[in-house]
């Protein structure tokens, strides 16, 4: 469910994906099977590409929040060095 909703947050990227050139071996597909396999991969690359974005997401989260720590923690040094 939670990857679903991130594919849902990603309209452009899950676009992008759909509009890549078929694969070399894409019109040599013969039955369901390989059909299936090549919907797997294309859905394993969706995954990982939106998985990219929410690390990206994350690790600007993170910067945000250790710059606020990091001004907070100042704040806090020069209230403690009033004080003195």
């Amino acid at each position: 469910p939670r990857l679903l909703y991130g594919l849902l947050r990603q309209p452009r990227l899950v676009y992008r994906l759909l509009q890549q050139p078929p694969r070399p071996n894409q019109d040599t597909i013969t039955c369901v099977g390989d059909k299936m396999s090549e919907i797997e991969i294309l859905a394993h690359e969706l995954v990982v590409e939106v998985l990219k974005e929410q690390i990206n997401e994350v690790s600007t989260e993170k910067e945000h929040i250790e710059s606020n720590l990091n001004r907070v923690t100042m704040d806090l040094s020069l209230l403690s060095k009033e004080e003195l």
